[in-house]
């Protein structure tokens, strides 16, 4: 193939999977700095219906709460959990599920068990037992 004949720009989707790889590789480093820099390129590029979409959330909100910005960390863990029920994987949400606890547990909001503020009320029952028993995403 000739190299004029390729096209210079990598699918969105692609490209933000490789923001998110290389935000682990960073934190795996200790460079919060850049891992937060590389979350949040994968989330801008990202569409609703990208799957990097709640996962790059999901890395964003306890790497926010560490960093003492606990209302971006909030609102990108619930985002996640958001953007996770877009799509009818259990994993994702059980992916986002942890991550907003971590999230929660990282700013301190679960300091005062059995009284959930509003916030982790919503997040905590994003699944809820179907008629049949099974859990299933809200």
């Amino acid at each position: 193939m000739a190299a004029g004949s390729r096209s210079a720009a990598a699918p969105r989707s692609s490209t933000g999977w490789c923001h998110y790889s290389f935000g682990w590789i960073a934190m795996g480093r200790g460079e919060v700095a850049a891992a937060l820099a590389e979350f949040e390129a994968s989330v801008a590029l990202a569409g609703p219906d990208d799957l990097v979409r709640p996962h790059a959330l999901a890395a964003l909100a306890p790497l926010l709460a560490l960093t003492g910005d606990r209302d971006r960390a909030a609102k990108s863990a619930a985002d996640a959990l958001s953007s996770a029920r877009a799509f009818p994987l259990p994993g994702v949400h059980v992916m986002a599920l942890v991550r907003v606890a971590q999230t929660r547990v990282l700013c301190g909001d679960d300091a005062v068990p059995g009284s959930p503020s509003p916030s982790c009320s919503t997040w905590c029952t994003a699944w809820a037992p179907s008629s049949s028993g099974q859990r299933r995403p809200r």
